[in-house]
This record gives C-alpha cells, sequence and structure tokens, in this order.
C-alpha cells in the first residue's frame, strides 16, 4: 500500500513538473540552481541528462522528475526550472 502511494505521489509530481515546464519553466533559472543544488556532487549537467534516457524530451522530463523529486530539489518550481534546464542540454 505505501509503494502504490510512493508510486502514485512520484506520478502526480512528474504531471505537475511537466506541467510547470510547459507553463513557465525557466533554463536559465535552472542553470543557476543546478550549479548551486546539484553540481557540488553532479560536476557535469549534461551527464545528468544523459543518464536520465529515454527516447523522447517528455520521456526524459518524467524520469529526471522522478529522480530529483526525492533526491534534493527545492521545491516544485525549481525541479521544473532544472528539468527544463538539462533538457536544453
Amino acid at each position: 500500500m505505501l509503494q502504490r502511494l510512493s508510486m502514485t505521489a512520484a506520478i502526480l509530481g512528474a504531471a505537475l513538473a511537466l506541467a510547470q515546464t510547459a507553463a513557465g519553466a525557466d533554463a536559465q533559472r535552472g542553470r543557476g540552481d543546478f550549479q548551486s543544488t546539484c553540481a557540488g556532487c553532479h560536476n557535469s549537467a549534461a551527464e545528468v541528462a544523459g543518464r536520465a534516457g529515454g527516447n523522447s524530451a517528455s520521456n526524459k522530463a518524467r524520469r529526471l522528475d522522478a529522480f530529483l523529486f526525492g533526491h534534493y530539489a527545492p521545491n516544485d518550481r525549481a525541479r521544473a526550472d532544472i528539468i527544463a534546464y538539462l533538457l536544453s542540454l
């Protein structure tokens, strides 16, 4: 049951991030968020984007959102901006 709730939360989070990405996420702001939040451990944004896999931008965005949801992205806006930045690479 808990696993199902976690999966539902991840799916809803992905849908929200995709909606925010489509509705004004800022790749430049995402670059700054990546540098301040992620670059300490993940030196290469291109490597992070490449590891997301996926055969389309929307698939990659969903995978990145699922990763960032539980991995130090400070809020939904920042997560959407970081995704926009990573997809721009």
